[in-house]
């Protein structure tokens, strides 16, 4: 794990670069004198340490984050001398009506534009990193020098664990099962891959069926593991309905704030959503005649929620994307979610256009894009 082999004097070393120019880093040495002399227990053994951060404490993340940003930033730097490493541009067009009047000033000050080109060359959280290249080639030439720069600071790359995905793959020409290599591994190329929890696929611009599947499927874990508090009926429902919403609800629609679904897809949702809470319910699946094959609930859906004090999980998801659209508005015209959010990129691919996180809101709320971008900097 790069948090345990990080070597210390180079961790610190790179941070300190950062305050060539600061009077007194102060924090920067305490936190050197707490990672002075530390030590492990192993089967009734201590060992001393003189890598990686603490597991569990609190300066770890920030910690890594720094040293990470340190060695992607050097190996950025030294992909510019390879032609071949070519990573990925995308167009933008900020609306003017997301852009602050002090923002404004700033911009014309330094003389920026609300429309041009961005680079991204890679995201990562902790230490799950994704590169995006144009080219295959360049591809392998950037998986290579990573390799050569990680290796150089004390990290490594797990080829088992490392795979690649080619976005908008032609469906007649058969999908590849690897593309590149890292030393003496082939590394797997695959349509469908889970990061950070959820399921992207290859050449699915909306969220896919598969994620759908999966949310749906771990929430009904999660509620016939809590059977016996969901469906006890010595407790108020009301105080089920919360556990349900917070332990159940919330894994049946993780990372929903950017998902871009049909209505097929919400229906799904909201049928699930309300099977959980029928099993809560008395006579919440009973029907109304059915020995005369009238199978309609008793409980129609109206009144299941009426009963519950709930909504449907539709409802929620379209309220949360609507508050994260409000919040990438707000930031700042050079953060690279907003520049992406404000994708200005011409595609030509056959059947109906994805819409965008932007698209879906307004639409949801009737109003235009720059209607809405006036009503988030408002905060209304």
């Amino acid at each position: 794990m790069p948090y345990t082999c990080i070597p210390r004097k180079w961790l610190f070393d790179s941070i300190s670069l950062r305050f060539r120019n600061s009077q007194s880093p102060i924090l920067l040495k305490i936190l050197e004198k707490l990672y002075h002399h530390t030590s492990l227990l192993y089967e009734g053994k201590v060992f001393a340490t003189t890598s990686g951060v603490r597991q569990g404490g609190p300066e770890s993340p920030f910690l890594f984050n720094l040293y990470i940003d340190f060695v992607m930033r050097l190996m950025i730097e030294k992909s510019r001398n390879d032609p071949l490493i070519q990573f990925f541009v995308h167009k933008y067009c900020i609306n003017s009506h997301s852009i602050s009047r002090n923002e404004r000033v700033i911009m014309r000050e330094k003389g920026l534009s609300s429309s041009g080109t961005s680079l991204l060359p890679w995201c990562g959280y902790a230490d799950d990193l994704v590169l995006f290249l144009q080219s295959k080639t360049g591809l392998q030439s950037a998986t290579v020098l990573l390799n050569e720069v990680f290796t150089k600071f004390g990290l490594s790359i797990n080829s088992q664990k490392t795979e690649t995905m080619i976005l908008n793959h032609p469906d007649e020409i058969p999908y590849p099962s690897s593309i590149i290599d890292l030393g003496e591994s082939q590394l797997s190329n695959v349509s469908d891959f889970k990061y950070l929890g959820a399921y992207l696929n290859s050449n699915q611009p909306n969220t896919g069926k598969k994620e759908i599947t999966h949310r749906i499927q771990l929430a009904s874990a999660k509620s016939s593991q809590m059977s016996n508090l969901l469906q006890n009926f010595h407790l108020k429902l009301k105080t089920r309905v919360l556990f349900l919403n917070c332990f159940v609800r919330s894994r049946l629609v993780y990372a929903c704030q950017n998902w871009n679904l049909n209505q097929e897809q919400f229906d799904r949702l909201d049928v699930a959503y309300r099977k959980f809470l029928r099993r809560m319910v008395r006579g919440g699946f009973r029907f109304v005649n059915e020995n005369q094959n009238d199978y309609r609930f008793s409980i129609n859906n109206a009144q299941l929620h009426r009963i519950c004090g709930t909504s449907d999980v539709s409802y929620f998801i379209k309220s949360q994307q609507h508050h994260y659209a409000a919040h990438v508005i707000r930031m700042p015209s050079s953060r690279s979610l907003k520049l992406l959010t404000f994708n200005d990129d011409q595609y030509t691919r056959r059947g109906r256009p994805a819409k965008s996180l932007l698209d879906q809101v307004v639409g949801h709320k009737i109003i235009s894009i720059s209607q809405f971008c006036s009503l988030a900097l408002s905060k209304k």
